[in-house]
């Protein structure tokens, strides 16, 4: 039996437009979906999605892409999206604003479907467990830190961007100021 197809033009119930500085329009997990989600017009909101396991498979300017766990896609307003979840687990969320362009920029998300991998990380995906847990528990003060917890997330993405070496700047930095704390009143020689 072949997988569904999720029409999102028809069935979505979201995908307005915030003139807040960032809101959260929705966000969840999909684990092993058995849907293709196909929006022809897109949405009027940002659609990120972030594979934590298995892989998804992107239609985007006529060809299709494979996103690897630790890869994301980033999909614009008005931009059409069509894209399987092959196994594994899917974080998702759609948010718009004022400032989500230039918030976007900042984090060093490209605004357009593209996958980058070795993003594998306990932080990224403890930050969409609680922005989903925010979001499922509706708590009164639900916009101000659903908006928190998707720039803690951007953040996040953003520190675990890599280097050629494979390595986060932020990583190495960490290293070092450990191992200045452990190491205080010892003489260090350092190699040039």
């Amino acid at each position: 039996m072949g997988k569904r197809i999720y029409d999102g033009n028809i069935s979505d119930r979201y995908g307005g437009v915030s003139y807040k500085f960032l809101e959260v329009e929705s966000c969840g997990v999909h684990v092993d979906s058995n849907y293709i989600t196909k929006r022809s017009e897109g949405r009027r909101d940002y659609h990120l999605l972030y594979v934590k396991s298995g892989e998804m498979i992107c239609l985007f300017d006529g060809k299709y892409e494979k996103i690897q766990a630790g890869g994301y896609v980033l999909y614009p307003p008005k931009v059409p999206q069509e894209y399987e979840q092959n196994g594994g687990v899917c974080y998702w969320v759609h948010f718009s604003g004022t400032a989500a362009a230039e918030v976007i920029a900042d984090a060093g998300l490209r605004s357009s479907p593209i996958s980058s991998g070795n993003m594998e990380n306990d932080a990224i995906i403890s930050a969409f467990d609680r922005m989903i847990y925010r979001y499922a528990t509706a708590e009164s003060n639900g916009g101000i830190a659903l908006s928190a917890e998707l720039l803690l997330l951007l953040a996040e993405i953003k520190r675990c961007a890599v280097d050629k070496s494979g390595v986060s700047f932020d990583d190495r930095l960490c290293s070092v100021i450990s191992y200045m704390h452990k190491h205080y009143s010892e003489d260090v020689e350092l190699d040039f």
